[in-house]
């Protein structure tokens, strides 16, 4: 099996000061995210997305 891990802030989508990040209801993806994404399943991973946020 082939897994891809990423993280979420600054990779998947734009990261915030700490102190923003509750203000934030939609965070922004950032710009070929989703192009990546696609381009990783159709090769044939498995994505799972990290983070240490709570």
């Amino acid at each position: 099996m082939k897994v891809a891990f990423l993280d979420r802030d600054g990779t998947l989508n734009k990261d915030y000061p700490d102190n923003e990040w509750f203000d934030k209801r939609t965070p922004e993806i950032l710009p070929g995210t989703v192009d990546g994404l696609t381009y990783l399943k159709e090769k044939g991973y498995e994505l799972i997305i990290i983070t240490n946020q709570l």
